[in-house]
């Protein structure tokens, strides 16, 4: 009978270890999130072995192996304790015991770094599973201690069930940085084919661009900014988009005060002088403060909280014409290279809406221009045949060189030519006037023009049976490459008298009498 209870006593041990590896495995997998698993792993290690501090350590290239997660550890060590060189070319295996560490030649050149930390005794544990290794579970003591054959096998046990738990961890973060990748790439295709569907939509591009501002808020960055250079060189908002009016306001009190400036603005400058994005995945304060040009300035961007700032160049076919900026800030999230692509795609829609809008007010410029003179012109048409009907005025042609004259119908009627031909010569048209004084006159003033370049200005008379009418000849000499022509107009200038049925010799006479008075 005492047997068997010795027997109890020496299993109760194990039993109790067993016990607390079976909570341990349902504890570090009840929750798949590695924020979960790393801090319970220390709990559990203080209850298995009464550890006073852990750390996980992952190996990376170089090679250097660093600690992943840490608990009871002091900054310090943290900080310090990076492994690098041929020690960190070891890959442990099995479990590595050091009851002193101060006489485990393993550790050998980090006595005085255990020594600061208080740190007596490790064991250090492989985390692995068939298919990966991840890394070492190192326990740290701050007192003396010597470790059972059970201990040890308890420790074993314990760092593969972490291995595991971490393990599933990371497959699980994986799978969910996976899913939110695939909803935030879907997000940006459902976002540039809204965006790219409002750019088409209108040729107006601020009230379109202001829309697009809009809609990136807050689904794709904390805000969304357009500008476009104006025709000065200065570089004016288009848009401004944030969730937050009170962020709209100093965003307004930056832009009055701070304008952007070329030359004090060494991400724009950049991008002027490159024609490529300027990407910042994380700003710092220290940063603020280099871009700030007073203390005021400084304040109001701190107000704004930025984290990440991506802004790339609107470009036309030979220039740089504004910019997109997405910001990220209170959010939290940082802007991804995948935001990059996107802002990319949405900076080459918006120049060509920007171009085809600029296009489309030069055509339409153009358009009323042409419009407005053609206006003009079927005015003066107007005010001419206006002229030809009621003040009785027609136009004629001298062609000087091959002595051509050319005869509009209202010219031809006004002098009662009778030919049926409207070209004639210089000759047949002074033999049509009946007073040889006034062909005389004419071809003496025509000669003058002509020689002269003066204006010609010269009357004649023009008479049939029933009455005689008072022409007044005036005209202004032009060269047609090379070749004089005269360009002129016949008045009626006979003095007011009645119908043509009623004139009377009268009138005759006082028509004659006046051109003897004239020059």
């Amino acid at each position: 009978m005492a047997e068997g209870k010795q027997q109890q006593r020496d299993q109760a041990p194990e039993n109790r270890a067993l016990a607390a590896l079976v909570r341990a495995s349902a504890s570090l997998l009840k929750k798949p999130e590695l924020q979960s698993v790393l801090p319970k792993v220390l709990e559990i290690a203080q209850e298995l072995l009464g550890a006073d501090a852990y750390a996980v350590w992952r190996q990376s290239a170089g090679p250097v192996w660093q600690i992943l997660h840490s608990e009871g550890l002091s900054e310090e060590y943290k900080r310090n304790a990076t492994i690098t060189g041929s020690t960190a070319r070891r890959w442990l295996s099995e479990p590595m015991v050091s009851e002193d560490v101060q006489q485990n030649p393993q550790v050998e050149g980090r006595d005085q770094l255990y020594k600061r930390e208080g740190i007596f005794a490790i064991i250090a544990l492989p985390l692995g599973t068939e298919a990966t290794e991840i890394g070492t579970l190192a326990l740290y003591f701050r007192q003396p201690r010597k470790f059972s054959p059970l201990e040890i096998e308890i420790a074993t046990a314990f760092s593969n069930i972490s291995a595991a738990a971490i393990n599933v961890a990371e497959l699980y973060q994986e799978q969910l940085q996976l899913r939110r990748n695939a909803q935030a790439e879907e997000r940006r295709a459902r976002f540039l084919g809204e965006a790219s569907a409002l750019l088409a939509s209108s040729l107006d591009y601020a009230a379109t661009l202001n829309r697009v501002a809009s809609l990136a808020v807050p689904v794709i960055a904390d805000w969304c900014a357009v500008r476009v250079f104006e025709p000065d060189g200065s570089l004016g908002r288009v848009a401004v988009a944030h969730s937050d009016p009170a962020k709209l306001a100093i965003a307004d009190e930056l832009q009055q005060l701070y304008p952007p400036d070329v030359k004090k603005d060494r991400s724009l400058a950049q991008i002027l002088e490159t024609g490529e994005p300027v990407f910042m995945p994380a700003v710092t304060d220290e940063m603020l403060v280099k871009a700030a040009r007073d203390d005021r300035h400084l304040a109001l961007a701190r107000q704004l909280t930025i984290r990440s700032v991506l802004t790339v160049p609107i470009k036309s076919l030979e220039k740089v014409i504004g910019t997109i900026s997405l910001v990220m800030a209170e959010s939290g999230r940082e802007l991804q290279d995948e935001d990059l692509r996107l802002a990319q795609s949405l900076s080459a829609r918006a120049g060509i809406a920007i171009e085809n809008a600029r296009l489309y007010s030069q055509l339409q410029s153009q358009l009323t221009a042409t419009q407005t003179a053609e206006e003009k012109v079927r005015l003066a048409d107007e005010r001419l045949r206006f002229a030809h009907s009621v003040g009785r005025i027609a136009t004629w042609e001298l062609d000087a060189t091959d002595d051509v004259v050319r005869l509009s119908p209202e010219a031809a009627a006004l002098i009662s030519w009778s030919e049926r031909q409207l070209t004639t010569s210089v000759s047949s048209l002074l033999n049509h006037m009946r007073v040889s004084g006034d062909r005389e006159r004419f071809a003496k003033a025509l000669d003058r023009t002509i020689r002269s370049r003066k204006e010609l200005h010269v009357e004649f008379r023009i008479a049939n049976d029933a009455d005689v009418a008072l022409i007044s000849a005036r005209g202004k000499l032009f060269y047609n490459g090379g070749r004089p022509i005269l360009i002129g107009v016949f008045i009626d200038i006979t003095p007011n008298v009645k119908p043509k049925s009623g004139r009377v010799a009268s009138a005759k006479k006082a028509a004659l009498g006046a051109s003897k008075t004239r020059p």
